[in-house]
């Protein structure tokens, strides 16, 4: 689920009733926890933990995939060894993506780290309404959550005197570089949360006042839980005195006491921000938030250890395949389930609980272990029984633990039915609208679920409104079918193509699902007119000039003349994990130039993403982007980064605050339009003399939309230099660029002028910086703009009469 999502749907009231997989909540803003450099000395040496000492000790338990920067060798090496340390320690089916890096910081600091995301509520949570940062999220679900970005950021100061060997003898004038990456990674691993104070309150930094796991065992000597809100609300000026108390520790639930102590936690009498809380008291230990020169901790210590453990790093992880429903009783059905959870996998004893009254009564059945580690199997006692059975699993371990499959069983359970089935398959597809005229073929993808099981897959097609025998689709994933119809037949580019989906179960009788519903698909084949030196629409006349999907060129309410725009609202994917594009394609190539430049009016409603992602990553949502292809629209290259609602704090604010029930009902205006100036063959991909077609597209994800894009006053190639102004534009030089704060401007090889003026505008066209004088008063200009958040800005020269310099500046 998205970030904006969670925030509505929390004040709308549902919190606690929701737990399926594809509405899970995330909370990626996060303050980095620091370990601080005390000065001290404290020359000691605790080794690590013996399996890590043997490369034969066993297989690796965790994977990590490392990335870093700025380290040398020898720190990497460092890096690695405490790697190899933690992923001895702990399972996880999901490899950790860990960031490492190097950096000038303040000299007290030694380092600091974060997990890059929290997730609640996702269907294998041990505890609702709580925060899990991604590593253990993904441990705890077996799946990679955060598609394969990084789990884990920890920095270090390259300004501290390190110690990069193994071997613990770390001198007195030096800090140990294993012992700190050791610490932060036990950050991103779960001593993290979201506690903070301001000098008067206390509270929860994630603006729904959910703490993490960590922080849901933080509790006080009077056994009093900090997240227990009707104690401690957030803000309150009882949880700052906790925060600061002195008198705070981790405690767990024990079997033979009601809490057990494990851990005091650090909560000095004054709030120390990224310090506070998220360390512990032991000086000796991994975990202390400050570190003292010649201590080598190679051992995360058992606290530590015991800690992450209790908040669900030593919960096994179960790998089972919901069982289909089924039409013929039988006496008992098999069934085999893998649990994993490192030594213990196979230490389990395991059952399978089942009911035909929703649990009223139940019934269990043994499974056995078999030569497979970690894999149980055994028979279902059905006993030709029809109708709905629900189930699910224990795992009880030999000092009496016991965890459910689902988590929250009985309340959360698994259930198939054995009987007659009338129920058709489930079919999701994000429809291709338009193909390039020369494509030898035609991909199609679906995705195809059914209770009892996909029988067959099929695409029926028509050419020209005569029905064609089908294709068959075919499994490429656990639930994804494609398949390729070949347009290798000259009838197929000139002529009228549709097509439509048909899925059918396994069922005794058939059951089929068509997709669309009714009727079928239309394909347009693109084919492209001659090319132009330049281009002008303002939709007006010319609609022919485009091939659209999903687009139009109409007159809308609030505009006073015909705009190209999106469908409103846009549509969303019809599949999860795949994005849906809607397309309007210029016919028309054209042959750039230098100087080339593209303008437009727009207006850009569509979901914001995350705060620092890039279009290209999946938290960025849904976005809007201009896009050339050289190659006849086979491939396609962003002439600038895709943006959304949040690149304009009006469109955003009108986007955020008018969304209800999953969509923002916000509708665009002409007095929104805002300009956007694209340079063709700077910093694109793109050069002098390349045939370019052009296209716009909103791609959108699974879940929030909105009012969508509109465009109008389309200019490509309109206002092109002169041959005398080439000579200008050659003749002045820009540097650096890209730039930190500031970058020249040196005229100093063009003759004087009368008059002459600099500007720097943004992508939208506003205006950031202006000067006016001649050449000898104005060159070399030295240009500031430390004021301006980082991204592409647009420079111009002109003497008042023609553009006699133009380029894309990019600040760092």
């Amino acid at each position: 689920m998205n970030r904006l999502l969670l925030i509505l749907w929390l004040i709308s009231g549902v919190f606690s009733t929701v737990a399926q997989k594809n509405e899970m909540v995330t909370e990626t803003l996060m303050n980095d926890f620091v370990n601080y450099a005390s000065g001290n000395i404290n020359k000691k040496f605790t080794g690590p933990p013996e399996k890590s000492k043997l490369k034969s000790a066993g297989s690796v338990k965790t994977v990590f995939k490392v990335n870093s920067e700025n380290l040398t060798e020898e720190a990497k090496l460092a890096l690695n060894y405490a790697v190899y340390i933690w992923e001895d320690l702990f399972y996880s089916p999901v490899p950790v993506n860990l960031l490492v890096k190097m950096e000038s910081m303040d000299a007290n600091v030694l380092a600091k780290s974060r997990p890059t995301s929290f997730y609640m509520n996702f269907e294998e949570t041990l505890y609702k309404n709580v925060y899990y940062p991604v590593a253990l999220a993904e441990k705890l679900s077996g799946e990679d959550m955060n598609s394969g970005n990084y789990d884990i950021i920890c920095c270090f100061n390259l300004n501290v005197p390190w110690y990069f060997g193994t071997d613990g003898n770390t001198p007195e004038t030096h800090y140990d570089f294993l012992t700190a990456v050791l610490h932060e990674i036990a950050h991103g691993f779960g001593f993290s949360g979201f506690y903070k104070d301001d000098g008067s309150n206390g509270f929860l930094n994630n603006g729904n006042n959910v703490p993490s796991i960590y922080d849901f065992f933080v509790y006080n000597s009077s056994n009093q839980q900090l997240a227990n809100s009707d104690i401690f609300a957030s803000p309150s000026v009882q949880l700052h005195n906790a925060l600061v108390s002195g008198d705070l520790r981790f405690l767990a639930p024990n079997e033979n006491e009601k809490y057990a102590r494990i851990s005091e936690v650090y909560s000095p009498p004054y709030w120390n921000d990224g310090a506070s809380i998220y360390h512990l008291t032991d000086n000796e230990g991994l975990m202390t938030p400050f570190a003292t020169k010649g201590s080598a901790v190679h051992h995360p210590g058992n606290e530590v250890l015991t800690i992450l453990n209790k908040i669900g790093w030593s919960a096994p992880v179960f790998n089972f395949e919901p069982l289909k429903d089924f039409e013929e009783p039988c006496a008992e059905l098999p069934v085999e389930i893998e649990i994993y959870s490192g030594d213990e996998t196979n230490n389990f004893e395991v059952q399978i609980i089942l009911s035909t009254n929703n649990f009223e009564t139940s019934k269990s059945s043994e499974l056995n272990l078999t030569e497979s580690p970690g894999k149980f199997k055994g028979l279902i006692p059905l006993e030709y029984s029809t109708g709905k059975i629900d189930y699910y699993f224990e795992a009880k371990t030999k000092n009496g633990e016991i965890y459910t499959f689902p988590t929250s069983a009985p309340n959360k359970k698994l259930s198939f039915k054995i009987g007659p089935d009338y129920i058709p398959p489930v079919i999701a597809h994000n429809p291709q609208k338009i193909i390039p005229e020369n494509s030898g073929e035609f991909i199609i993808n679906a995705l195809a679920k059914d209770n009892l099981g996909i029988n067959s897959v099929k695409v029926e097609y028509k050419l020209n409104g005569v029905l064609y025998s089908p294709i068959e689709l075919k499994l490429s994933g656990k639930e994804n079918y494609s398949g390729i119809l070949q347009l290798n037949n000259e009838q197929f580019r000139n002529g009228n193509l549709e097509y439509r989906i048909v899925a059918e179960d396994k069922s005794v009788i058939g059951n089929k699902k068509y997709q669309p519903s009714a009727g079928f698909y239309s394909v347009s084949f693109f084919q492209s007119l001659e090319p132009v030196n330049s281009y002008f629409s303002d939709f007006e006349t010319g609609s022919s000039d485009f091939v659209v999907a999903d687009f139009n060129i109409s007159r809308m309410v609030g505009f006073s003349d015909n705009i190209l725009h999106t469908v409103h609202p846009y549509p969303l994917s019809a599949v999860k994990d795949e994005k849906f594009n809607l397309i309007a394609q210029l016919k028309y190539p054209v042959i750039l130039q230098v100087g080339g430049e593209m303008h437009f009016d727009e207006v850009v409603l569509v979901e914001p993403g995350e705060k620092g992602t890039d279009f290209s990553e999946d938290l960025f949502w849904d976005f809007v982007i201009v896009e050339g292809s050289k190659d006849n629209g086979f491939t396609w290259i962003p002439f600038s980064p895709g943006y959304d609602s949040g690149s304009n704090e009006n469109w955003e604010s009108a986007f955020l605050n008018s969304t209800v029930n999953n969509k923002s009902q916000a509708v665009g205006n002409q007095n929104m339009f805002l300009k956007n100036v694209i340079y063709l063959t700077d910093d694109t991909g793109f050069s002098e003399g390349d045939t370019v077609l052009f296209r716009f597209r909103l791609t959108s994800d699974h879940s929030l939309n909105g009012w969508g894009w509109a465009i109008d006053n389309l200019e490509i190639q309109t206002r092109l230099a002169t041959d005398s102004d080439l000579i200008a534009q050659k003749s002045i030089h820009v540097y650096p660029n890209p730039f930190d704060n500031k970058f020249f401007v040196d005229f100093s090889t063009i003759e004087n002028s009368d008059r002459i003026e600099v500007s720097v505008t943004d992508i939208f066209g506003k205006t950031i910086y202006k000067k006016e004088g001649t050449v000898s008063s104005v060159g070399p200009e030295l240009i500031e703009l430390s004021g301006v958040k980082s991204g592409i800005y647009l420079l111009k020269v002109t003497d008042g009469k023609k553009v006699l310099f133009a380029k894309k500046m990019i600040k760092k």
